[in-house]
């Protein structure tokens, strides 16, 4: 999987992170797109896609594998 794909694996596949993210952070998966996964800085989504990301990672929904692609954890 590719980031966006990950991130919506991780978004469907967690309420907790779901829940998290919508509430303290006003995340809305539906306003990503591809590009916007890498936009940084104030108003930007690309900060919190890597801590979902990341929260995906330490909850063992998703891991990176050796060409820094993701896959579920099965």
């Amino acid at each position: 999987m590719d980031r966006f794909e990950a991130l919506q694996y991780v978004w469907k596949k967690s309420p907790s992170i779901r829940k998290w993210y919508t509430e303290q952070h006003a995340f809305d998966i539906n306003s990503v797109n591809r590009y916007s996964l890498r936009c940084y800085g104030v108003g930007q989504c690309g900060d919190l896609v890597d801590l979902i990301l990341e929260d995906g990672i330490k909850d063992k929904i998703i891991r990176t594998d050796d060409d820094d692609e993701y896959d579920p954890v099965v």
